[in-house]
């Protein structure tokens, strides 16, 4: 029977080919014409994937898998660029691993904006983020139905039209703040394991009154995300933007994985983060593929117009692509005449 490690594949060399193609296609032109509001966005969200043999982190999920197990790919992508992923748990939530992924991203592509859908909502998101300088700017389900917090006593937001459920615990953040920084400096220097010390410290099973100040700081940032997203339309439209990518990037990995029956077929963890990054690997050739022409056309572009027209374009796309075919690594591939097809290529305007 086939498996994966019988072809020679390290985790290790296969994710650095990964950063190498998607820093190439960093060095594009086309790139930073991606930037939403001139900054990288990146979007974290997961893609249920089936599996054929049972694996410990493998899960019934009906709504997702029917009679089968599966497991969950979590993607983090950045300007069309899939630049971390890791296999996870269909039992797992998504938010547990969500500072893994950025925090531990290896590429040069650092992007400090990040975006998620509900399932990359925790207590303490907005917390960590903000502690390393980054934003959480996730898209809330429900918003009607998510709680504010204020300083001031209840009765001072009568005269307001949104108002807050309950009064922030002031002086239990102040007396915990230095157990709350140990917490938080040993997480980013990798003392602890970061998804399991954020899973701890966001259950309700467990109670610690830092535990509870990590939760307070964070209901005040979450409070004024809030806010700024009710009122701010072009805060929901960039958030949209930002999923719309990750989402766009899934739809490509199940196109990849058509011909296994879109489900990962090995026995252990290793050889499922194996599966998982060949895909990713060959996603981003694609990409950059799509990419170098999009970059080679906005290079020559004779108007605003077709500049405008082109930089909209995402290099997210494959019916060009014949990914049914083999695939063959060569040690002296042909090269590739970009310049060739953009003479076959006409824009209008």
């Amino acid at each position: 029977m086939y498996k994966s490690n019988e072809t020679y594949v390290r985790l290790e060399t296969l994710r650095d080919a990964i950063d190498c193609i998607n820093e190439a296609t960093s060095q594009l032109s086309i790139f930073k014409q991606w930037y939403i509001e001139d900054r990288l966005h990146s979007s974290l969200n997961g893609s249920k994937i089936g599996t054929r043999f049972h694996t410990l982190k493998s899960r019934y999920s009906p709504k997702y898998f029917g009679l089968a197990k599966g497991v969950v790919s979590y993607n983090m992508v950045t300007n069309h660029l899939p630049i971390n992923a890791r296999i996870i748990g269909a039992n797992e939530h998504e938010s547990h691993f969500l500072f893994d992924l950025i925090f531990n991203n290896t590429t040069h592509i650092k992007p400090t904006r990040h975006s998620g859908d509900g399932h990359s909502i925790n207590h303490l998101k907005f917390t960590f983020l903000d502690f390393i300088g980054h934003q959480f700017m996730p898209h809330f389900p429900r918003i009607h139905e998510k709680p504010l917090y204020g300083f001031g006593n209840l009765e001072h937001y009568q005269h307001c039209i949104i108002k807050p459920q309950r009064k922030i615990k002031e002086r239990l953040i102040i007396e915990e703040w230095p157990t709350v920084e140990h917490i938080l400096v040993s997480t980013i220097q990798r003392e602890t394991n970061q998804s399991m010390i954020i899973k701890k410290l966001s259950t309700y099973e467990y109670h610690s009154k830092t535990k509870e100040a990590l939760w307070e700081y964070d209901n005040i940032l979450k409070s004024l995300y809030i806010l700024n997203y009710i009122d701010d339309i072009g805060l929901r439209q960039v958030v949209r933007r930002a999923i719309n990518r990750g989402e766009a990037y899934h739809q490509l990995c199940r196109a990849i994985a058509y011909m296994n029956g879109g489900r990962l077929r090995d026995y252990t963890e290793l050889e499922l983060e194996i599966w998982n990054d060949c895909a990713r690997l060959i996603a981003s050739a694609i990409i950059y593929y799509n990419a170098a022409i999009l970059s080679a056309l906005f290079e020559q572009a004779q108007s605003d117009k077709q500049r405008d027209f082109i930089q909209q374009l995402s290099p997210v796309a494959w019916l060009h692509i014949h990914l049914l075919g083999r695939y063959e690594f060569n040690r002296d591939p042909l090269k590739l005449d970009i310049q060739q097809l953009i003479k076959r290529l006409k824009i209008n305007g």
